[in-house]
Protein backbone atom coordinates (compact mmCIF):
# COMPACT_ATOMS: atom_id res chain seq x y z
CA UNK A 1 0.00 0.00 0.00
CA UNK A 2 2.80 2.52 0.86
CA UNK A 3 4.32 1.59 -2.26
CA UNK A 4 1.33 2.54 -4.39
CA UNK A 5 1.01 5.49 -2.48
CA UNK A 6 4.90 6.57 -3.18
CA UNK A 7 4.28 5.63 -7.40
CA UNK A 8 0.59 7.89 -7.17
CA UNK A 9 2.82 10.79 -5.72
CA UNK A 10 5.29 10.59 -8.24
CA UNK A 11 2.73 10.44 -10.87
CA UNK A 12 0.71 13.18 -9.50
CA UNK A 13 3.60 15.41 -8.52
CA UNK A 14 1.42 18.51 -9.00
CA UNK A 15 -1.41 17.56 -6.94
CA UNK A 16 0.44 16.32 -4.26
CA UNK A 17 2.15 19.56 -4.49
CA UNK A 18 -1.10 21.56 -4.63
CA UNK A 19 -2.04 19.10 -1.15
CA UNK A 20 1.04 19.90 0.66
CA UNK A 21 1.03 23.95 -0.31
CA UNK A 22 -2.52 24.24 0.78
CA UNK A 23 -1.68 22.32 4.39
CA UNK A 24 1.28 24.37 5.13
CA UNK A 25 -0.85 28.01 4.20
CA UNK A 26 -3.46 26.25 6.39
CA UNK A 27 -1.38 25.78 9.51
CA UNK A 28 0.36 29.36 8.86
CA UNK A 29 -2.83 30.24 9.01
CA UNK A 30 -3.79 28.86 12.34
CA UNK A 31 -0.38 29.92 13.82
CA UNK A 32 -1.25 33.12 12.43
CA UNK A 33 -4.79 33.51 14.00
CA UNK A 34 -3.84 31.63 17.65
CA UNK A 35 -0.87 34.49 17.82
CA UNK A 36 -3.43 37.04 16.90
CA UNK A 37 -6.27 35.88 19.23
CA UNK A 38 -4.05 35.79 22.06
CA UNK A 39 -3.04 39.78 22.13
CA UNK A 40 -5.47 42.42 22.19
CA UNK A 41 -3.16 45.24 21.37
CA UNK A 42 -2.57 46.13 17.48
CA UNK A 43 1.16 46.67 17.25
CA UNK A 44 1.91 42.65 18.50
CA UNK A 45 -1.09 41.70 16.15
CA UNK A 46 0.42 42.92 13.32
CA UNK A 47 3.56 40.73 12.74
CA UNK A 48 0.99 37.41 13.05
CA UNK A 49 -1.00 39.38 10.60
CA UNK A 50 1.96 40.17 8.02
CA UNK A 51 4.21 36.88 8.45
CA UNK A 52 1.25 33.92 8.82
CA UNK A 53 -1.88 35.55 7.40
CA UNK A 54 -0.29 36.55 4.17
CA UNK A 55 2.07 33.86 3.77
CA UNK A 56 -1.19 31.37 4.90
CA UNK A 57 -3.11 32.81 1.95
CA UNK A 58 -0.41 33.00 -0.66
CA UNK A 59 -0.22 29.39 0.27
CA UNK A 60 -3.41 28.51 -0.40
CA UNK A 61 -3.92 30.21 -3.55
CA UNK A 62 -1.05 28.81 -5.11
CA UNK A 63 -2.44 25.48 -4.24
CA UNK A 64 -5.33 26.06 -5.98
CA UNK A 65 -3.71 27.30 -9.50
CA UNK A 66 -1.36 24.37 -8.86
CA UNK A 67 -4.82 21.88 -8.49
CA UNK A 68 -6.40 23.77 -11.22
CA UNK A 69 -2.97 23.21 -13.79
CA UNK A 70 -3.16 19.73 -12.97
CA UNK A 71 -6.68 19.36 -13.87
CA UNK A 72 -6.27 21.09 -17.55
CA UNK A 73 -2.70 18.92 -18.15
CA UNK A 74 -5.32 16.33 -17.92
CA UNK A 75 -7.83 17.65 -20.39
CA UNK A 76 -5.02 18.41 -22.97
CA UNK A 77 -3.97 14.73 -22.68
CA UNK A 78 -7.36 13.63 -22.94
CA UNK A 79 -8.17 15.66 -25.77
CA UNK A 80 -5.10 14.50 -27.20
CA UNK A 81 -6.16 10.54 -27.11
CA UNK A 82 -9.58 11.84 -28.78
CA UNK A 83 -7.91 13.82 -31.23
CA UNK A 84 -5.02 10.51 -32.51
CA UNK A 85 -8.18 8.51 -32.06
CA UNK A 86 -9.93 10.77 -34.77
CA UNK A 87 -7.04 10.96 -36.57
CA UNK A 88 -5.97 6.78 -36.85
CA UNK A 89 -10.21 6.23 -37.61
CA UNK A 90 -10.21 8.32 -41.17
CA UNK A 91 -6.75 7.06 -42.14
CA UNK A 92 -8.17 3.60 -41.69
CA UNK A 93 -11.68 4.61 -42.88
CA UNK A 94 -13.23 2.44 -40.39
CA UNK A 95 -15.99 5.40 -39.65
CA UNK A 96 -17.50 8.32 -40.67
CA UNK A 97 -15.48 11.05 -39.40
CA UNK A 98 -17.28 14.58 -39.62
CA UNK A 99 -14.87 17.92 -39.87
CA UNK A 100 -17.34 20.24 -38.21
CA UNK A 101 -14.79 23.20 -39.01
CA UNK A 102 -14.71 22.64 -42.22
CA UNK A 103 -17.60 24.55 -43.61
CA UNK A 104 -19.77 27.37 -41.87
CA UNK A 105 -21.86 28.28 -44.98
CA UNK A 106 -24.86 25.72 -45.26
CA UNK A 107 -25.56 24.65 -48.19
CA UNK A 108 -28.78 26.17 -50.54
CA UNK A 109 -30.76 23.22 -50.27
CA UNK A 110 -31.02 23.25 -46.51
CA UNK A 111 -30.74 27.03 -46.52
CA UNK A 112 -34.76 28.16 -45.15
CA UNK A 113 -37.32 29.44 -46.85
CA UNK A 114 -38.40 33.61 -47.15
CA UNK A 115 -41.12 34.38 -45.14
CA UNK A 116 -42.98 37.01 -46.24
CA UNK A 117 -45.73 38.96 -43.72
CA UNK A 118 -49.31 38.82 -44.09
CA UNK A 119 -51.78 41.16 -44.07
CA UNK A 120 -53.11 42.34 -40.81
CA UNK A 121 -56.72 41.08 -40.21
CA UNK A 122 -58.99 42.02 -37.71
CA UNK A 123 -55.32 43.32 -35.37
CA UNK A 124 -53.70 39.48 -35.46
CA UNK A 125 -50.95 39.59 -37.99
CA UNK A 126 -49.06 35.87 -39.11
CA UNK A 127 -46.64 34.84 -41.05
CA UNK A 128 -47.08 32.39 -44.26
CA UNK A 129 -43.80 30.98 -45.88
CA UNK A 130 -44.09 32.58 -49.79
CA UNK A 131 -44.16 29.36 -52.27
CA UNK A 132 -41.44 30.34 -54.46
Amino acid sequence: MFRNLITLCKSQWDRTAAVALAVTGLVALLVAWLGVSGTVFTYKQMPYVVSGGLLGVCLVSMAGALWRSADLRDAWRKLDRLEELVQTMAAQNQGRVVDLGASTVPSPAAAPQAVTPAPIHSGRRSTVASEV
